[in-house]
């Protein structure tokens, strides 16, 4: 909710993503609704550092392509850094790292942003704030007209019907509501499932791993045994757990399409029902709604630009 208040404010936004995609349904809903108000957003993908160089160019082009499904074509450009190796080098003056982490291509970009756009970007935002007042204003006044040419039976006639509807579409929405926290319970249900019997399957296999590495380093005679240790359980954990993962986000994502597609058609179909509703009693022409979209969590198309 403080994000919301602070959007008609706002010049420019930063959203930082993961590379563990998908964006949750909420930050779908949240890109939309900022876009109207932002006309350049920044994309920082975090966390490089805990992905290969292959699969950093797949999440790219994966968290790219989900982004221009809900800004479009051309509106995505991705910046990706790490922010632990930023941290690590700037505590160590270490220059090297520093540019690993891609963190000063990222502020280079944002600085000549503010130098040189911020300005044309704020005065593209005032006239799009413009056009939404307008919009809504002239929508009010349409009623406005429309209620002093009726006589205040006919008029309190249309209201009182308008009123009735409204609450059969409120039923509806609340009842819509039920069944889709029903759909996301059992995917939660399922996921924590999944997380529980990955973990009984994975916890023996790394700690006979484990004593095995151990014996190994001591039969050696490591020097730096827990230095070592660390970085072998750290590389097993992480290569066991990536293949996990993935497999896991292709199947919460179809589960989550499952239920978006669902709840999005009947978004839609209540929406057309109130904007047909308020035409045909208000004798209202109104332009076409905008529906509420379908998720797409499998890349068909390769960004247009990304760093």
């Amino acid at each position: 909710d403080v994000a919301y208040n602070y959007l008609p404010y706002v010049d420019a936004g930063v959203f930082i993503v993961s590379a563990d995609p998908p964006l949750s349904e909420s930050e779908h809903q949240f890109l939309k609704d900022i876009r109207g108000y932002v006309d350049k957003l920044f994309f920082a993908l975090n966390k490089i550092d805990q992905v290969s160089d292959e699969d950093r160019q797949e999440s790219l082009e994966f968290t790219a392509q989900i982004l221009e499904k809900v800004l479009g074509v051309g509106c995505v450009k991705i910046f990706p850094l790490s922010a632990r190796w930023a941290l690590e080098a700037k505590q160590g003056g270490n220059g090297a790292q520093l540019e690993r982490s891609l963190l000063p291509d990222f502020e280079r970009r944002l600085q000549e942003f503010l130098i040189h756009e911020k300005g044309r970007v704020f005065l593209k935002s005032v006239v799009n704030n413009l056009l939404k007042l307008i919009s809504d204003e002239t929508v009010s006044f349409q009623l406005e007209q429309e209620a002093v040419k009726l006589p205040l039976q006919e008029l309190t006639a249309k209201i009182d019907r308008f009123e009735q509807e409204m609450k059969t579409v409120s039923k509806d929405r609340e009842h819509n509501g039920y069944l889709l926290s029903g759909h996301l319970k059992t995917i939660t249900s399922g996921l924590d499932e999944a997380i529980g019997a990955f973990k009984r399957d994975s916890l023996p296999v790394l700690h006979q791993e484990l004593d095995n590495e151990y014996g190994r380093l001591v039969r050696r005679g490591a020097g730096n045994l827990r230095s070592e240790l660390e970085e072998f359980m750290f590389e097993m954990v992480r290569d066991r757990f990536t293949g996990w993962r993935q497999h896991l986000t292709e199947t919460i994502s179809a589960q989550l399409e499952e239920a978006h597609r669902w709840f999005a058609t009947g978004t839609n179909e209540t929406i057309e029902r109130i904007h047909a509703l308020t035409s045909d009693i208000f004798e209202l022409k109104l332009k076409p709604f905008t529906s509420v979209e379908m998720l797409s969590t499998a890349p068909h198309n390769k960004m247009s630009e990304y760093r």
